[in-house]
């Protein structure tokens, strides 16, 4: 039996939304829209002095980052990220570091993934595509 070898992969995709508890959405959704308006009140404010420059490059930051953590799919080759299961760096191999550097960021994106999941499941209820459960 081979191990598979080589780099994961870097996936940008859209999932369509097809079902939708509304109650639990649009309790995320609620959640989403406090954190877009906590997080740049929050860098305007407490920045010395107070610069509402510091609010607008959060904001759109923040998010750039929900978009990206959206549509991007970092998929790591797991079975390749080092010897003891990641713990230790191979050094002949430049393929851990790779799946290393995509499991990293699959982790990185993971909180704007479920930020943004719940602003998409609206749209998609709003436009009448997602059935409602």
């Amino acid at each position: 039996m081979q191990r598979d070898r080589g780099v994961g992969r870097l996936d940008v995709e859209n999932q369509p939304v097809h079902v939708v508890w509304l109650p639990f959405t649009l309790l995320r959704f609620g959640l989403t829209m406090v954190v877009l308006v906590a997080v740049p009140l929050v860098a305007a404010t407490w920045s010395v002095p107070a610069n509402p420059l510091w609010g607008a490059l959060a904001a759109v930051g923040l998010m750039l980052y929900l978009v990206v953590g959206y549509f991007l799919r970092p998929r790591p080759n797991r079975n390749d990220v080092g010897l003891a299961g990641g713990l230790i760096d191979h050094p002949l191999r430049l393929s851990d570091d790779g799946n290393r550097f995509l499991w990293q960021l699959q982790i990185a994106l993971f909180p704007g993934y479920l930020l943004a999941r719940p602003v998409a499941e609206v749209f998609y209820w709003l436009a009448g595509e997602a059935e409602v459960s």
